[in-house]
């Protein structure tokens, strides 16, 4: 059994060895501490993230489809090929996470920090893209955004 901490004083106890393809839709982890982990493949569809601590996590290929993650620290974290359509990440710390390939289709981006993201090949079809902050991000000509939304210059090409 894996035990989810999180900073409320509660905890998620999740069966198992491991958190890769776990299914944790509409689950609340408000301020779950989840910083670190490997939850690659995981159903996180309609879960409450709020506050979450995800810091270095790795979420490729994980499904967070209309999560509430307002307000979440992601900072390093991996989100590749990741379905977060429709999720509420206003005012997110992300800064530096890889989002290459990613759905934010629908996704509420109100004062989110992009700084220094990877976001080629991202579905950034976002609502309020335009109070993101995208300084230093990287994208490419396969990257979606809104129509009529102009991404600020690329400070930093590719790698």
């Amino acid at each position: 059994v894996i035990r989810i901490l999180c900073s409320t004083g509660e905890s998620v106890n999740v069966p198992g060895d491991s958190l890769v393809e776990v299914d944790l839709s509409g689950r609340d982890l408000h301020r779950a501490q989840l910083g670190g982990a490997d939850l690659r493949r995981a159903n996180l569809t309609g879960s409450i993230l709020r506050n979450a601590y995800l810091d270095e996590a790795i979420l490729d290929g994980a499904v967070l489809a209309g999560a509430a993650m307002m307000v979440v620290e992601a900072r390093r974290a991996s989100f590749r090929m990741a379905d977060l359509s429709s999720v509420g990440l206003n005012f997110g710390d992300v800064q530096g996470a890889d989002f290459r390939g990613a759905t934010l289709k629908g996704a509420d981006v109100t004062n989110v920090n992009f700084r220094d993201c990877r976001l080629e090949g991202a579905d950034l079809r976002c609502v309020r893209v335009e109070t993101a902050d995208f300084l230093g991000a990287a994208w490419n000509a396969e990257t979606q955004w809104p129509e009529g939304f102009r991404p600020p210059q690329m400070t930093r090409p590719p790698s």
